[in-house]
C-alpha cells in the first residue's frame, strides 16, 4: 500500500493532494500555494531538527483549519498547497488571513517568528486543475517579490 500521509506535518503527502484534486476536476476551485518564508536560511542556521520542528508545527495549523469544501497537503519541502471547493474567493481571503497569523505564533529559536508567501487562484469549471494551479504558483511568487508575508491572487 503506498503511503498517502506525510510523516513529519502529517498532512497529505503531494500523491494523495494530486489523487484528491483529480475528483474535482470539472468543478470551481480555488487555489492556494503556500511556502514558507526563508525556510533554507533556518535550516542553514539553526538545522534540519529545527526545520522539522517549523514543518511539523504549520502542519497543525493546516490541520486545525478544518472544513469539509477545503484540502490542505504537503507537497515537499517547505512547500504546501490546498484547494477549496466554492467560487466564493473571501473563503480563500479568510484562509490565508488565518495562515498569515498562524505561522507567527511559530517562534524561532532566537525569538524570530515565521511569516509564508501564499498565491492563489480560481478555476472555472472549463479549465484543467493543471491551468489553476499554475496561476496559483505564479501568484506564490509574486507575492514573494512583493516583500513576503501576504498573499496575492492571479
Amino acid at each position: 500500500m503506498l503511503a498517502t500521509i506525510d510523516d513529519l506535518t502529517e498532512l497529505p503527502n503531494r500523491r494523495y493532494f494530486y489523487d484528491e484534486l483529480r475528483k474535482h476536476e470539472n468543478k470551481m476551485l480555488l487555489f492556494i500555494m503556500i511556502d514558507i518564508d526563508n525556510f533554507k536560511k533556518i535550516n542553514d542556521k539553526y538545522g534540519h531538527e529545527e526545520g522539522d520542528r517549523i514543518l511539523h508545527c504549520f502542519g497543525k495549523v493546516l490541520l486545525n483549519y478544518k472544513y469539509e469544501n477545503i484540502f490542505s497537503a504537503r507537497l515537499g519541502g517547505d512547500e504546501f498547497s490546498a484547494f477549496i471547493i466554492s467560487n466564493d474567493k473571501q473563503e480563500a481571503v479568510i484562509f490565508a488571513e488565518y495562515l498569515l497569523n498562524e505561522i507567527k505564533e511559530i517562534i524561532v529559536r532566537d525569538e524570530n517568528y515565521m511569516t509564508l508567501s501564499i498565491g492563489m487562484a480560481y478555476k472555472s469549471p472549463v479549465e484543467s486543475n493543471k491551468v489553476g494551479l499554475q496561476r496559483a504558483d505564479k501568484a506564490l511568487y509574486k507575492a514573494k517579490s512583493n516583500n513576503r508575508n501576504r498573499f496575492e491572487w492571479e
